[in-house]
């Protein structure tokens, strides 16, 4: 059974404002919608915590390789694309 939140929200004037918009957006749902993350829609779960994503990596092993350093654009495929490229399996160089 799910119940909306907006109601409790509402009358305990909870700071949703204070929180990340995408982390809030997760718990949001619109009837006839399949995914969740909507601006609009009810309240059905509170986020606990948020994370961010990092990407650390070590410039030399990219500069031996002539690998680019990785920009905000990459995808994940550019991700593997570049692991698979520094990898040297038989001098135990993992990308």
């Amino acid at each position: 059974i799910l119940l909306p939140l907006d109601d409790y929200l509402q009358v305990d004037d909870f700071p949703l404002d204070k929180m990340l918009p995408g982390a809030v957006a997760q718990y949001r749902w619109q009837e006839g919608e399949f995914d969740t993350g909507g601006e609009g829609g009810k309240m059905y779960g509170l986020p606990s915590d948020a994370q961010s994503q990092i990407l650390a990596y070590n410039k030399n092993m990219f500069d031996a390789a002539g690998v680019a350093y990785p920009t905000d654009d990459w995808t994940w495929d550019d991700l593997v694309a570049a692991g698979q490229a520094i990898t040297k399996a038989d001098e135990n160089i993992w990308g």
